[in-house]
This record gives C-alpha cells, structure tokens and sequence, in this order.
C-alpha cells in the first residue's frame, strides 16, 4: 500500500517522464537534492511506481503479523 507521500511522488515523475516538468523543478516540490530525485527517477523508470516506496518501511511491515 502507497502512502500520500508515494502518491504525490508518482503524480511527479509522471510529469517528469513526459517531460511537462524538469528534474530540477521536481527535486524542489519534493524538497529533495537534484541527485536524491534522479535517483528516484530512476528507481521509477526501472520498477514503476514501486519503485518510489521505502525499503525501510516494506521490510518493517514484512515483520508484523
């Protein structure tokens, strides 16, 4: 499950891939680095918007039962 963060970061790297919004612009809504945003950039090109949701919070919900 997506949380509002992960929502609002997919509606922005939609925007950027169909390039209706540059990766600086991006990186400054989300109050992230350039660098932070074209890793997530990336992650969303690879995995989709699977990409964009927390690792630390994926393995913390795998632990509860």
């Amino acid at each position: 499950m997506m949380t509002i963060k992960e929502v609002e970061r997919t509606s922005i790297m939609e925007k950027v891939e169909s390039k209706t919004l540059k990766q600086r612009e991006a990186s400054e809504i989300l109050g992230l680095s350039l660098r932070h945003t074209q890793r997530l950039i990336r992650a969303y090109r690879d995995e989709g918007p699977e990409g964009l949701t927390s690792r630390r919070e994926a393995e913390s919900q795998e632990d509860v039962p």
